[in-house]
């Protein structure tokens, strides 16, 4: 994610205008008002939209649009994530790379010979030879009020927090939710030109 700092003005006031600099003393007609610099006042978290990049993978999923994929840490708790580089364990359950589940979880079957993400989420498989597809699972993308509110956990994670607000749970392509590309993973959003210039 691109980091957008905010910065706020200090400043102290040496002498003020209109009253007397102590006591007894004829009113001051101008003040004095010394500035301090600045401070950060807060660092913003811009999650805009990447580039595309195929890759051919047919576990590799892109965001398009806003949306987060959820996913189960170990701990049992549920982080977001737009990394969709994901694969399956030896159960044949969709994971991150890192071995997390992804919520609602999708078990691929060990026959399976083809494996279809459709842009609205739903997951189709091809047993051995057999013409038609199955569905085995529907992913779900979820939305947040405040995507500023996240908080980073490292790993391209996030955790929701009250500043966040809950997650709003909807179907991948639905209208505010984005839609999914397979074989795609989604790029930095940070220019390096731009960011180097910024520098």
């Amino acid at each position: 994610a691109i980091f957008a700092h905010f910065f706020i003005a200090q400043q102290q006031t040496e002498r003020a205008a209109g009253v007397p600099n102590r006591a007894n003393a004829a009113v001051v007609p101008e003040g004095a008002i010394i500035g301090l610099g600045v401070k950060t006042a807060a660092v913003r978290n811009l999650h805009l939209q990447g580039g595309l990049v195929s890759t051919g993978n047919s576990f590799d999923l892109a965001l398009i649009g806003r949306g987060w994929f959820q996913v189960e840490t170990p701990d049992g708790e549920t982080v977001y994530t737009r990394a969709g580089a994901f694969n399956k364990n030896a159960q044949g359950q969709l994971v991150t790379i890192d071995g997390y589940t992804v919520v609602p979880g999708v078990t691929v079957p060990q026959d399976a010979t083809e494996i279809v993400f459709t842009k609205s989420g739903q997951v189709m498989v091809r047993i051995g030879n057999d013409p038609a597809l199955q569905e085995v699972g529907q992913l779900t993308v979820a939305n947040f009020v405040n995507e500023a509110g996240l908080e980073p956990q490292g790993e391209n994670l996030f955790k929701q927090t009250p500043a966040s607000g809950e997650p709003i749970i909807g179907t991948p392509a639905d209208p505010g939710f984005a839609q999914i590309k397979q074989k795609y993973l989604e790029a930095s959003n940070v220019d390096p030109v731009k960011e180097i210039t910024d520098l």
